[in-house]
């Protein structure tokens, strides 16, 4: 066997490509990083963006991003085992603690009846089925309401990041973002106000 480090994406330092690919079989989330051995930085880096896309670490807590899950594992210090099992959140099965790999399976056909719905995309979906398929791929679409979206409601669309910095509205709705909860606010002409920042 041939000593020829490689450094994994979770911060190990394996002894050959070999070896990394032994580790991504058993973790898909392990990749390379680079090749020769991982540098351990001194100071831990404290800065990530904000971006809300879950990772399952390896002790059972979800973290809101792999930067930092990352920090925490740089945190744990050099011995540290922590790493990512999967996007998305950690379960909890049978009361035991333990994880399992969330897999979201998006309907693939809908039926022809029309029970329209205005999405706040600002777009009128045929029926619920057609609604769930593009709220399957992207999960900041909501319904605003049944029956096809009026011009108002169009003017309402806008693209939002997937940033979680919630907003308890005072309808009681908790909105992921600003962002979303003004869109939310376009479609209620303005009578939506902020209650709190953080979750109704």
């Amino acid at each position: 066997m041939k000593f020829d480090p490689q450094c994994g994406s979770n911060g190990l330092t394996y002894a050959n490509l070999c070896e990394l690919e032994k580790a991504h079989c058993k973790n898909a989330m392990v990749g390379l990083a680079h090749a020769g051995r991982c540098q351990r930085s001194k100071k831990c880096p404290s800065i990530c963006t904000a971006d809300y896309s879950p990772v399952c670490g390896s002790n059972g807590h979800t973290y809101s991003n792999l930067c930092r899950l990352t920090v925490a594992r740089c945190n744990q210090g050099s011995s540290s085992t922590l790493h990512a099992v999967h996007y998305g959140h950690c379960t909890e099965s049978n009361g035991s603690s333990h994880l399992n790999r969330i897999v979201t399976v998006c309907p693939e056909a809908c039926e022809a009846k029309y029970s329209p719905l205005c999405a706040s995309n600002g777009k009128t979906y045929s029926n619920k089925c057609y609604f769930e398929v593009d709220s399957c791929r992207n999960n900041s679409i909501t319904i605003v309401h049944h029956g096809e979206c009026n011009q108002n409601e169009m003017s309402c669309s806008r693209p939002c990041t997937r940033e979680y910095w919630p907003i308890c509205a005072s309808n009681g709705i908790t909105y992921a973002n600003k962002c979303l909860f003004r869109i939310a606010n376009c479609y209620a002409n303005g009578l939506l106000s902020i209650v709190s920042y953080g979750q109704c």
